[in-house]
C-alpha cells in the first residue's frame, strides 16, 4: 500500500461478474464459538484448579570412577569381559547382569525405540529376567544415551 491514502491508490481490475462491496453492504460472518465458562458455579470469577500430570523426574547420569556410570537405580560398571549391570529395583532388593560389549551396542541401537523395546531386549539377556519398569528402562536409556562414546571404547588397562 506504499504508505499512499486510499484515494490516490490506483484501482484494482476484478474479475468479471464480481462487484465491489458498496458503503452500507452487509457481510455474513459466521458467529464466534463461545467461550467456555470455566467459573465455579456460584462463585464468580474463580476457576477451578486443573489436575496437571506429575512432571518426569530429572534423570542425571553420573561418572562412577573410572569405569562405572550410574544413575539413582542403575550401576554400570566395565570388567575385562564386558559390563556388569547392577539393578536396584527396590531398597534392598538388587540384581546384576552381565553385558558384553556387542550387547551394549544392540542396546544402544534400541535408544530412540518405542517404549518399552530397549528393557524387553535387556530383559533377554539374563536367566533371570528382571520385571518389568518404564523408570528404570528411562534411567537405562539416559544413560546409554549420555555415556555413548565412551561405552563403545575399548576397556582401560590399569
Amino acid at each position: 500500500m506504499d504508505g499512499q491514502p486510499p484515494e490516490q491508490l490506483p484501482p484494482i481490475a476484478l474479475p468479471v461478474g464480481i462487484e465491489p462491496p458498496q458503503l452500507g453492504d452487509v457481510v455474513a460472518a459466521a458467529p464466534a464459538s463461545p467461550v467456555p465458562d470455566l467459573s465455579v458455579p456460584g462463585v464468580p470469577g474463580v476457576i477451578p484448579a486443573v489436575a496437571l500430570p506429575r512432571p518426569k523426574p530429572v534423570i542425571i547420569p553420573e561418572r562412577d570412577g573410572d569405569d562405572g556410570y550410574r544413575t539413582p537405580s542403575l550401576h554400570l560398571r566395565r570388567v575385562a569381559a564386558g559390563f556388569y549391570l547392577t539393578v536396584t529395583s527396590e531398597p534392598g532388593k538388587s540384581q546384576v547382569i552381565h553385558i558384553t560389549p556387542s550387547q551394549v551396542d544392540r542396546l544402544g541401537g534400541l535408544l530412540d525405540a518405542a517404549p518399552g523395546r530397549l528393557w524387553n531386549k535387556l530383559c533377554e539377556i539374563p536367566l533371570e529376567r528382571p520385571l518389568p519398569s518404564r523408570a528404570l528402562e528411562e534411567e537405562l536409556r539416559v544413560m546409554l544415551t549420555r555415556f555413548a562414546g565412551e561405552l563403545r571404547q575399548s576397556p582401560r588397562r590399569g
